[in-house]
Order: structure tokens, then C-alpha cells, then sequence
């Protein structure tokens, strides 16, 4: 069960996910952050490590929006995808869009 809860018996491991991905992104994101399979907040000395299987967190910037709402729409057409969230999506005092969003896999 944990190594099926990890996703390390799937036929799709990590470096798979991180590849699709990284296709479907255009030239111009710039990642600040790719966490496949996060780890949990509540990690405490001598207790269950609280992996989100099936979860990945992707944080970046992009300069033009129009960029980014293509992005969003190629996720929506992701096969491997269940769902995705939009944490946060901020412009800063550069006109740079910064991004986070948690994709669920199927």
C-alpha cells in the first residue's frame, strides 16, 4: 500500500510527469518551483512522512498572460490529468505574472 500510495509501482513515475509537463509549458515560463508528489505541513520527528500522492505543486512567472491562459487550457486537455487548482496568481511591480498551481493526476 505505501509504495502504491507513492505512485512507485505505477508504470508513470516522476521523471514521466515532469517531462509532460515541461512540453506542455511554453519557452517563455520560468519555474521557481516543480514539487512532484509534495510532502504534507505536518512533518514531525518519528511519525508517518504525509506524502500527497497524485499531487504536484508548479510555481514560475510568465511576462505575457495570454501565455498562461494557453498553458491553463492545455491542462484542461491533459489525459493524466484529474483536476488543477490556481493558488495564487499575482503581477508584481514588473508586470511579471507569477503563478502557483496544484495539479491532481488521474
Amino acid at each position: 500500500k505505501v509504495l502504491n500510495d507513492t505512485g512507485l509501482l505505477s508504470d508513470k513515475f516522476i521523471s514521466y510527469y515532469a517531462y509532460q509537463l515541461s512540453l506542455s509549458m511554453p519557452d517563455t515560463f520560468k519555474l521557481s518551483a516543480l514539487n512532484i508528489f509534495p510532502v504534507g505541513n505536518d512533518i514531525k520527528s518519528g511519525k508517518k512522512l504525509p506524502l500527497n500522492a497524485n499531487h504536484m505543486l508548479v510555481a514560475g512567472a510568465v511576462q505575457k498572460e495570454k501565455d498562461f491562459s494557453q498553458w491553463i487550457e492545455q491542462l484542461k486537455k491533459t489525459h493524466w490529468i484529474a483536476d488543477f487548482e490556481i493558488l495564487s496568481l499575482k503581477k508584481d511591480k514588473k508586470n511579471i505574472l507569477r503563478f502557483e498551481v496544484e495539479i491532481r493526476q488521474k
